[in-house]
């Protein structure tokens, strides 16, 4: 009787183990926003050469991502520029509310530095649950040229 007892026993706790390994509980779906830049006249979509204070548009295109369904929560925006000297940098950000929505066509009009040099564009978009994404463009300033048609020289 005792060898029956402990049998049941020992089945019973091999049938509990069994039912509780055996959960449904799934990992939730992972995955980030996208954002890019639409490539459209009259709009920037990459690396582009600019005169001092010129002005420019960035259309940016976001979605959410389909698994995780998680809506968009914000764009970051962050600008920083550096003198062709090297000798000065400073840097700006932005947050813009994308009030939770699926998907965002998001249109950005600026200036280029009104100095010579280099700056750099971070576009970032965050989803409710944190991921994100991020694309940048570099907006190298000169100066302005000056054109003369049908000047003789010497």
């Amino acid at each position: 009787m005792k060898k029956l007892i402990n049998v049941a026993l020992m089945l019973v706790l091999t049938g509990f183990i069994f039912l509780m390994g055996c959960s449904t509980d799934e990992d939730p779906p992972q995955g980030d926003p996208t954002i890019n830049f639409a490539v459209e006249q009259g709009f920037i979509s990459s690396d582009a050469t600019l005169g001092v204070g010129e002005e420019f548009m960035v259309r940016l295109n976001i979605f959410m991502n389909a698994e995780t369904e998680s809506k968009l929560d914000r764009l970051e925006v962050k600008r920083s520029f550096t003198l062709a000297s090297n000798q000065f940098t400073t840097d700006t950000s932005y947050t813009f509310d994308l009030q939770s929505q699926e998907s965002v066509q998001f249109d950005l009009t600026t200036n280029a530095f009104p100095e010579i040099g280099e700056e750099v564009f971070e576009y970032k978009a965050i989803d409710k649950n944190g991921n994100s994404d991020m694309v940048s463009l570099t907006i190298t300033t000169v100066g302005n040229v000056q054109e003369y048609a049908d000047v003789e020289i010497g």
